[in-house]
Order: structure tokens, then sequence, then C-alpha cells
């Protein structure tokens, strides 16, 4: 998908269960298994972690993912968002929740193709 990205908004102190996105799941963490998923879709499109953490920044390293560290004042993950699109060039993003551990990549390849 020419001119796309795959942003993904990740906050390290969610309110109802902070640091939930390091959390042990199976032989991963939470946000480990949303971004092999994401980039088992092999769209093509880069990819990005939006994220006000170094520490989730070093679980994208770790699968050679980008990460842009956002401000840790923004309140949503909108904001997290729009920091970082406003400085690519890509026409249109794709939104996958941090914490979304178990999209099925199919699912973001149908998005992709209807966009």
């Amino acid at each position: 998908m020419s001119n796309t990205a795959i942003l993904i908004p990740a906050r390290m102190e969610s309110t109802r269960l902070p640091q939930k996105l390091l959390l042990p799941l199976g032989n991963s963490t939470v946000i480990g298994h949303c971004l092999k998923r994401v980039k088992a879709a092999q769209t093509g499109c880069p990819i990005v972690l939006c994220t006000d953490s170094s520490l989730l920044a070093k679980e994208a390293e770790k699968l050679n993912i980008e990460s842009v560290i956002t401000p840790k004042n923004f309140s949503s993950g909108s904001d997290r968002i729009a920091h970082v699109a406003a400085q690519r060039n890509e026409d249109f993003v794709l939104n996958v929740q941090g914490d979304e551990a178990f999209i099925e990549p199919s699912v973001i390849q149908r998005i992709l193709q209807v966009r």
C-alpha cells in the first residue's frame, strides 16, 4: 500500500492497568504480540510505534519496528498519531491500538484493500 503507514499508539501508564503493554502474555508481552501481528500482515507499509516510553520503544526495536517517542502529556492515542503523522509524508494512516494483542493480520490486510 503506497503512501500508507500503520501507526500504533501506546502509552506506558494506562489508567486501569498501569504498564499493561509490558505484561507477559504467553511467550511475549501484550505490545509484542500486537507488533508481531501487524508485522505478520506483510502489507509493505511502514509500521511505527507512537509511544511515550523508551521501554515500549525497545519492544519495537526487538522486532525491527520503528518507534517515535511522543510527549508524555498527550491524553489520547489520537494525539500520538497526529503528532507522528505530521512528521511523515503518508496520505493515509491505519491506527492499530497497542493493546490489540489478538488482532488478526488478515483484518489489517482487508482494511488496507478497501481504503
